[in-house]
């Protein structure tokens, strides 16, 4: 927390309690970042579905054309979904 206080990415508020109490707060540059952020999560779990049978595709490429997975192709995977 002490680097993004240094970098300026948040402001600390120390309260001369008992505990002791810190506040954090994100500051205004940090709100561009978070907006694309929030879009990019958004993107995500708008589409999970498509991920998950993307991976199940190349899966299944893996298995069917017995080259390991690290190495299947987009072309093996479109071959596969043309069948």
């Amino acid at each position: 927390m002490r680097d993004l206080e240094l970098d300026r990415l948040v402001t600390r508020a120390v309260f001369p309690e008992v505990p002791p109490s810190v506040e954090y707060n994100t500051t205004r540059w940090v709100s561009p970042c978070w907006n694309r952020q929030h879009l990019f999560w958004l993107w995500m779990v708008g589409d999970t579905d498509k991920f998950g049978k993307a991976r199940r595709t190349h899966d299944r490429a893996s298995a069917t054309t017995g080259i390991p997975s690290d190495q299947v192709q987009t072309e093996d995977c479109a071959r596969l979904n043309a069948d």
